[in-house]
């Protein structure tokens, strides 16, 4: 048997859903993708020198 164990981080789902629970720094894709969108600023923590790789949640439960 071939296994494969996988631990995703930052795995977003878009607008609200079930990650509200979570605070206002849950879900980063979805206020940055907003505010583009109306012409509103991006909040930047840190220096901005951070990197992340994003995976929407559809791809990880299809084990992609």
């Amino acid at each position: 048997m071939t296994l494969a164990g996988m631990r995703f981080f930052s795995v977003y789902q878009g607008f609200g859903g079930a990650e509200e629970h979570k605070g206002e720094f849950a879900n980063t894709v979805a206020p940055f993708a907003d505010a583009i969108a109306n012409g509103g600023r991006l909040a930047v923590f840190g220096g901005g020198i951070q990197i992340r790789d994003f995976t929407h949640v559809d791809d990880a439960s299809a084990g992609v």
